[in-house]
């Protein structure tokens, strides 16, 4: 490490900024070196694939960054797999300007809710960009989870504020035409399999189903020991 330090600096002393520039460029990146079969006089694709970890954000927003003048057209896809998630909206950004990269950079643009394509074939492209997409539940999903979110809610608070009829077996009643349906829907909701993804785009819903279920059943449990010791009374 001494000895690769004292080049660096000896290049640095020498004023070889092209050599020290080549050498950063190769510390940001990595080279794969593919070994193959062409066929010769036809047109063939060489494909690589790569796991990265991802960071998503709080509002659903991912980001992932790729080379994009190393070849002499571009095109990037993106695809999610799973029936519960769909892509909201997506942006391509210049990694070191943070401006976006639109036309003419961009020849071709094709968004659904479930894959995005771009493409560029422009000469002048920025050297790396960021693509970064927004994804959440669709629209069936949401409105399930919102529903069930609700009557959580609505039952937790009627079963604070709803008087009480008069007599212990009718508050029961009451308690538990309130509690028991709301607890089956709740577990049916957060037992059901879905993706880890999905799960965390789903977590403060899944968090505030949560919370209202508990407010229901400790409501339930003071009201019912309450009633049961005006009774003893």
């Amino acid at each position: 490490m001494r000895g690769w330090a004292d080049g660096v600096g000896a290049a640095e002393r020498a004023g070889a900024e092209r050599f020290l520039a080549t050498l950063a460029e190769y510390g940001r990146r990595s080279e794969v070196v593919v070994e193959l079969e062409a066929p010769l006089d036809e047109a063939f694709t060489v494909k690589l694939s790569e796991l990265r970890p991802f960071n998503l954000g709080r509002s659903g927003w991912i980001s992932e960054r790729f080379r994009f003048d190393d070849a002499r057209s571009v095109h990037l896809r993106a695809r999610i797999e799973s029936h519960w998630i769909e892509i909201d909206r997506y942006r391509v950004r210049d990694a070191v300007t943070g401006g976006d990269v639109t036309f003419p950079v961009l020849v071709d643009e094709l968004a659904t809710e479930k894959s995005i394509v771009v493409n560029s074939t422009r000469a002048r492209r920025p050297r790396f960009v960021d693509l970064e997409l927004r994804l959440r539940i669709n629209v069936d999903v949401r409105w399930t989870l919102w529903f069930v979110m609700g009557l959580a809610w609505a039952a937790a608070g009627a079963a604070i504020l709803l008087p009480d009829p008069g007599g212990t077996g009718d508050l029961i009643d009451m308690l538990g035409l309130l509690a028991v349906p709301t607890t089956f829907a709740v577990s049916l909701l957060l037992t059901r399999e879905e993706s880890s993804l999905a799960a965390r785009l789903q977590r403060y819903v899944r968090l505030s189903v949560l919370l209202a279920t508990t407010v229901l059943w400790v409501a339930v449990v003071v009201r019912l020991v309450g009633s049961l010791l005006a009774a003893d009374g």
